[in-house]
C-alpha cells in the first residue's frame, strides 16, 4: 500500500556489477604485488577462483556476514564456520561486519552447497552478496579500503 512505489526499485535491486577486470596472480607472486595492486586499483577484490597446474578449477571458500562487529557476533560466526564444516580459514573485521576466507580448497559443486546452504542463515550472512556470487558462479571479497579501513585479519580457525 506504499503510495511513493516504483518499479525502478525492484530493477536496482537486481542490478548486478559484473567482474570488470581479472588481475591472474602466482601464488609465489600475492605478497609481492599486493601493495602494489591495492595502490594502482582503488576498489580490488580476491576472487575465490583458483586455476590448478592441470587447468581445473578450484574456489577458496569465502563468506561475506552482515553482522556487526562484536565479541558476541565473532562467537556466531564461529559457531557458523564449525556447523558448515569451515575448519581452516580466516575471519576478517571489513570495517563493518565480518568476512570468511578459507584456506582449503574446493569445488564449485561445494561452494555453490555452501552458499546456498548459507542463505537459510539470513540475516547472519549478506544474502545480497550470495545472490551475486552465485550469479558469477565464483565469489569475490574486497581487500581495498572502505571509510578508510582495510579488511584485517582478527582469527583464525
Amino acid at each position: 500500500n506504499n503510495t511513493s512505489y516504483s518499479p525502478r526499485f525492484l530493477k536496482a535491486a537486481l542490478r548486478h556489477n559484473t567482474i570488470k577486470k581479472f588481475i591472474p596472480i602466482k601464488k609465489e607472486e600475492i605478497l609481492e604485488k599486493h601493495q602494489t595492486l591495492i595502490n594502482n586499483y582503488p576498489r580490488i577484490a580476491v576472487c575465490s577462483k583458483v586455476i590448478m597446474k592441470d587447468y581445473s578449477i578450484q574456489h577458496i571458500p569465502m563468506i561475506d556476514f552482515h553482522l556487526p562487529i562484536s565479541n558476541k557476533n565473532l562467537l556466531i560466526i564461529k559457531d557458523y564456520c564449525r556447523i558448515l564444516g569451515l575448519k581452516h580459514g580466516f575471519i576478517l573485521n571489513s570495517g563493518e561486519s565480518f568476512h570468511f576466507i578459507g584456506n582449503e580448497l574446493m569445488s564449485w559443486n561445494n561452494l555453490y552447497r555452501l552458499l546456498t546452504q548459507s542463505l537459510l542463515l539470513s540475516p547472519i550472512v549478506d544474502k545480497s552478496w550470495i545472490s551475486h556470487q552465485l550469479i558469477e558462479k565464483s565469489c569475490s571479497l574486497r581487500i581495498s579500503k572502505k571509510h578508510n579501513i582495510y579488511p584485517q585479519v582478527i582469527a583464525q580457525i
